[in-house]
């Protein structure tokens, strides 16, 4: 669930499952302490309820918007706060949805939320004004009830980054060998800006031209490179990867793009003086 945090913390979260569109507006409605999509019935469903796990104020979920007939998500999650889950087989009881099933979240805590939350089903409904009407309503009914008293037990997963009950945890970094002993040469990647293409040239170590590539999306350029057998290491593969993703993402939004720098935006310090590898097609 892709959200938009609320300008305040409220009660009320809003689920606008396929429609995009919805979640910006739906996030700064009174009350809504966070809105955003739903896609699928299964990974997606276990991110929601792990970020309602996350938010004990939030007391009420409105599913709005377009539902997805091929993945049936809204009606799969309406399902789950109704039915519940069946023990054995971990799949969603009642749900239309492909692949219904919740592999990864305790079943304890998908009880807790099912406690919790006051869904609401207010599927195909997309105008904001509408659903504003319905979570001032639902905000109404939850501040007449009686708060829950918490259990103190505490969410697996708190944080953005915690854990996932299921997954072997794995520790980030490792050794990237040097450019020059997976690759005779070097390559410098920039932008044409005029053409909107990404540049990439490959040279040897004495600046003798190897190869050129030009593309404007990262994998496929990234492809290329390992399908030609230019690319052989895994860990430059990943940091060419990074790069051109940088570069891409530059190009789209018109950001400075230097090699091995991070992206800035306009005016950001760092931008009043550029490195001397600078390699940015100049503009006519």
């Amino acid at each position: 669930m892709p959200r938009g945090e609320g300008a305040q913390q409220g009660e009320v979260a809003v689920c606008s499952l396929s429609s995009r569109e919805l979640v910006e507006p739906l996030s700064a409605l009174p009350g809504v302490s966070l809105a955003g999509t739903l896609m699928t019935a299964n990974l997606g469903i276990e991110e929601l309820l792990r970020t309602l796990a996350r938010r004990p104020a939030v007391r009420g979920l409105v599913v709005c918007g377009r539902d997805s007939p091929r993945f049936l998500a809204g009606q799969s999650l309406l399902a789950l706060f109704r039915d519940g889950v069946d023990l054995e087989r971990r799949s969603i009881i009642g749900a239309a949805g492909y692949l219904p099933l919740l592999r990864s979240v305790p079943l304890h805590e998908v009880e807790r939320l099912r406690a919790r939350v006051e869904v609401v089903d207010a599927r195909g409904e997309c105008d904001p004004l509408v659903v504003g009407e319905i979570v001032q309503k639902l905000r109404a009914r939850l501040r007449a009830a009686p708060r829950p008293v918490p259990d103190g037990r505490t969410a697996p997963g708190d944080g953005p980054c915690g854990p996932v009950p299921g997954f072997r945890r794995l520790r980030t970094g490792g050794r990237r060998v040097g450019l020059s002993q997976v690759l005779d040469g070097f390559v410098v990647i920039s932008l044409d800006r005029r053409a909107r293409r990404i540049v990439l040239r490959h040279y040897d170590n004495d600046l003798t031209p190897r190869h050129e590539m030009t593309g404007v999306r990262a994998e496929s350029m990234l492809l290329g490179l390992l399908r030609a057998g230019v690319i052989t290491d895994p860990a430059h593969a990943g940091y060419l990867g990074s790069e051109l993703t940088k570069a891409e993402t530059a190009l789209r939004l018109g950001l400075p793009y230097v090699q091995d720098l991070p992206l800035r935006a306009p005016g950001r310090p760092g931008n009043a003086m550029l490195p001397v590898y600078e390699r940015e097609e100049p503009q006519p």
